[in-house]
């Protein structure tokens, strides 16, 4: 019980202090947790660029663990590899226009964004 005005008041503003921190700590739980299986969103889509174009010697469906990828052999050595949208008609063997191909950058919240070729 308070013994004045002022010691009920220190003890009620307390009170709710506590209650808000007890709120704001409740209501953020999710907040700084990592979000699953949410959806990727295409954010940018651009064509290959002259110089991109020139480094390729060739570029080709292949398959790849999940799913298919494009497999582009470099004039200059070696070979990197993009996954293919899941949109594209294009098949195992199959050549990929560059000049008309698509890079595509999905994002999705919690993770890094992603790059696709659209063919």
């Amino acid at each position: 019980m308070c013994n004045s005005s002022l010691s009920c008041a220190v003890a009620k503003t307390t009170n709710n202090i506590i209650n808000f921190k007890q709120q704001t700590i409740m209501a953020n739980i999710f907040a700084g947790l990592q979000v699953y299986a949410g959806s990727w969103n295409v954010t940018a889509s651009r064509n290959f660029d002259a110089e991109e174009i020139a480094a390729v010697k060739s570029a080709q469906v292949v398959s790849s663990e999940y799913g298919k990828s494009v497999c582009f052999i470099m004039h200059s050595g070696g070979q990197t590899y993009i996954p293919l949208s899941n949109q594209s008609a294009l098949g195992v063997g199959d050549e990929v226009d560059l000049n008309t191909a698509k890079i595509l950058t999905l994002h999705r919240d919690g993770s890094a964004d992603i790059n696709r070729i659209d063919a």
